[in-house]
């Protein structure tokens, strides 16, 4: 998915099957976390994850208050039914979402067990092509 605009014309589409949306953002930062989440994404991948303070910023971007730093204005988002969910959205919305961070570098390997043990975060994707260039051997 890419900008925002087109992501909500795919997420409408993708609401009449079983599949799940995960949009992969351009860096591990709030801003394009927040800009993915609020259409009602499903997953979201964040690339460059090198260590556990980079996993547990990307967690709390995609979490409310309390359990996060996701920003509160969840009524005029998309992903809350523009307010009329009712005020579970805030609530429950980070048990149905998918975080995933990705490995890409020798550093974040070293450091891939206190990544994998970051609260909230669902699974850990290895960039093999990110991985095998930071390390001077792309696409082995």
């Amino acid at each position: 998915m890419g900008d925002p605009t087109a992501q909500v014309a795919q997420l409408q589409a993708m609401n009449t099957t079983n599949c799940t949306g995960v949009v992969r953002v351009p860096w591990n930062d709030r801003v394009h976390l927040k800009r993915v989440l609020d259409p009602g994404v499903e997953g979201v991948m964040s690339p460059s994850v090198d260590t556990a303070e980079g996993a547990c910023a990307a967690v709390t971007a995609c979490h409310y208050p309390r359990r996060g730093r996701r920003g509160a204005a969840s009524s005029s988002a998309r992903a809350s039914g523009y307010g009329m969910s009712g005020g579970d959205y805030v609530n429950t919305c980070g048990d149905n979402l998918l975080v995933i961070v990705q490995i890409g570098s020798a550093k974040a390997v070293e450091n891939i067990d206190a990544i994998r043990a970051v609260e909230d975060v669902d699974l850990v994707f290895i960039g093999s092509r990110d991985l095998s260039g930071t390390v001077g051997q792309l696409g082995n």
